[in-house]
């Protein structure tokens, strides 16, 4: 054999191995990216679902906040009425109070007027009696 077919055939085996090491590499990224892609639809199958739960949970809290915002404002509302209805109360019982006042102050008048009146009559009667009985006999 000679020299130049001595290095064509070790050309080609150099050929074949850096061949074969390519298609090795090739085979391994071939698989190293199907493993990628495999981990990426995961990853994505989760993202999704973080997001549909995330959404879930936003507008659960949403209703939440809107019925507390209605209680709150029909609290207030309760608040309000029933203030009212105390100040109306207050006045009420401030209007009999002052009423029954006045009633026991024209009550008060007409027993003070019939006490002097009485006086006055028992005046009269302790000076009849004087005059008809000067000696107190």
């Amino acid at each position: 054999m000679a020299m130049s077919d001595r290095n064509d055939i070790a050309d080609q085996v150099k050929e074949n191995f850096q061949l074969k090491t390519l298609q090795e590499r090739v085979w391994r990224l071939e698989a190293e990216n199907k493993d990628l892609k495999v981990r990426n639809s995961i990853l994505d199958t989760q993202y999704q679902s973080q997001c549909e739960m995330q959404f879930e949970m936003f507008r659960t809290l949403h209703a939440n906040l809107e019925e507390n915002i209605c209680k709150m404002e029909d609290a207030e509302k309760q608040i309000e009425r029933l203030q009212k209805e105390l100040e109306d109360q207050k006045q009420e019982h401030k209007d009999k109070l002052e009423e029954e006042r006045k009633l026991w102050e024209h009550k008060v008048e007409n027993l003070n007027v019939k006490n002097e009146f009485l006086d006055s009559e028992l005046q009269k009667v302790a000076e009849f009696r004087e005059k008809k009985n000067p000696d107190g006999i």
